[in-house]
């Protein structure tokens, strides 16, 4: 594990002044308040409120020191910060409690009435292979994921996790905290909808209040999103949520809710309203889907040049960025499915064997198709299906589509794409999600019905203008009702 601990992002003094101003946290310390970082780093926040005390000239009291609590997973930072401590006047840091502790694993042996700071940020996914085996059951015993969704490339925060164990574990009744935190733990996807349930330890915690930063170079160098919140444990929420978003070097007041249900992404409750004027209806077998995957296989699979050396029925159009710039859209690119279209399952061994066109192909890819890595697909491999994809079933032989760019896009933009030369058009993984339609009136009125300018507004709403998941099929089942 890294010594200087993972995730860490460091708090610059003005900004830890800020956060300690916002909770009234030096005020309440000298009231008699305990005060502690648990996830401490360099004590930015414990030296500044000293660093207050010291320039009011409060006396720095043994009373007064020992509330005052420090936890951090690096050694590291631990030594970093008695060093520091090291000049504090009077030589009185022994009265500080601190633990060289990973508060996940395990708790501090006393609780608080505030805890202040800036818990690590990083995906599970991104996490160190040895401490995720680790802490995996720490995520499904605080909700914050099932153990199946951690199997794969988890977008759950390790924030929520620390922040989750900081508030269920080292809070005294009714006790209160500020963190900053990445800002997808409330406008996220559905990665942070367990976290979202606001529980901790079986303590319900409430959001008091939320700043937005949207310009501001609080954490220089750090690309993602992020917020400053206060909490306060053994206290449900309430909605709205009292928030105030960046704009234009100040702030402007919002009040924020769930879009949906009480885990969904945080909107401004005001334009909760619009689902109200979308009406757009579909049948269950038309819920949204995103392309097809090939698992990392492209080169077996995807073809710039429609292959002569491959049966025609199995080959496809594939969507591509040009297919939105001509009304009657060209291939660009094909696809190579080996399934059979009637019944949307791979084709069996001795299909495969009765052509020699398939069955000499796929031998030479072998090697490369068995060795894809993921819980899915090796699934199929195990089962003897070792050229399937995922993402393909019924509705990828619909003949017709109202397809849309789901990745990376700051506008909504759905077409319709009807079969070419008598062949349905396919998506591209996740870069394209789509209704399966079986004919064109059907296509058209679900296709008008998605071109309200709502639906745009509200995946602007979701996040989702100009991030990588932009109209992904999970967020467009929040807005389309089936029938």
């Amino acid at each position: 594990m890294n010594p200087k601990g993972i995730g860490a992002v460091f708090t610059p003094e003005c900004w830890a002044d800020w956060l300690i101003e916002k909770g009234a946290v030096y005020e309440e310390w000298l009231r008699g308040k305990s005060i502690c970082d648990p996830a401490g780093g360099g004590g930015i926040f414990i030296l500044r409120l000293l660093h207050r005390a010291l320039r009011d000239k409060v006396p720095l009291k043994e009373e007064l020191l020992r509330r005052l609590g420090y936890v951090e997973i690096s050694s590291y930072f631990c030594k970093q910060f008695e060093d520091v401590l090291e000049d504090l006047p009077g030589n009185k840091a022994e009265f500080i409690y601190r633990k060289n502790s990973d508060i996940i694993l395990n708790a501090p042996d006393r609780k608080f009435d505030i805890l202040i700071g800036n818990p690590p940020w990083c995906n599970f996914c991104d996490l160190p292979e040895d401490y995720k085996k680790i802490i995996k059951d720490y995520f499904v015993s605080y909700g914050l994921s099932h153990k199946n969704v951690l199997l794969g490339a988890s977008r759950t925060d390790l924030a929520a996790l620390v922040l989750n164990a900081a508030l269920g574990q080292m809070l005294n009744p009714k006790g209160k905290a500020f963190f900053f935190l990445p800002s997808s733990l409330f406008f996220g996807d559905d990665a942070s909808r367990g976290w979202r349930r606001l529980s901790a330890a079986g303590r319900d915690f409430h959001v008091s209040w939320l700043y937005e930063f949207t310009e501001t170079r609080v954490f220089k160098g750090v690309g993602t999103s992020y917020c400053a919140a206060g909490f306060q444990v053994d206290k449900k929420q309430v909605f709205p949520v009292r928030g105030l978003r960046e704009s234009s070097g100040g702030w402007t007041a919002r009040l924020l809710a769930p879009l949906s249900t009480p885990s969904d992404q945080w909107v401004e409750a005001a334009e909760i309203r619009r689902l109200s004027s979308i009406k757009i209806h579909i049948a269950e077998h038309q819920m949204p889907r995103q392309g097809l995957n090939t698992c990392g296989a492209n080169s077996s699979f995807i073809f710039t040049d429609k292959p002569d050396f491959l049966p025609a029925e199995y080959l496809y159009p594939l969507v591509s960025k040009e297919t939105w710039k001509n009304k009657n859209p060209e291939p660009y690119r094909w696809v190579f499915i080996p399934y059979n279209s009637v019944s949307a399952k791979p084709l069996l061994r001795e299909d495969i064997e009765g052509c020699r066109q398939l069955r000499d192909y796929l031998l030479r890819h072998k090697d490369k198709l068995t060795q894809r890595k993921g819980t899915l697909i090796r699934s199929a491999i195990e089962k003897g299906y070792w050229w399937a994809l995922l993402g393909v079933g019924i509705y990828s032989f619909a003949p017709y589509k109202v397809i849309w760019q789901s990745y990376g896009q700051k506008n909504f933009n759905p077409v319709i794409l009807a079969p070419y030369k008598g062949t349905p058009w396919q998506g591209n993984q996740a870069m394209h999600a789509f209704i399966p339609c079986r004919d064109m009136d059907n296509a058209e009125r679900i296709l008008n019905d998605l071109r309200n300018p709502d639906v745009e507004k509200l995946l602007k709403l979701m996040n989702g203008g100009g991030k990588c998941n932009w109209a992904q099929p999970g967020k467009m089942k929040k807005i389309i009702g089936a029938l």
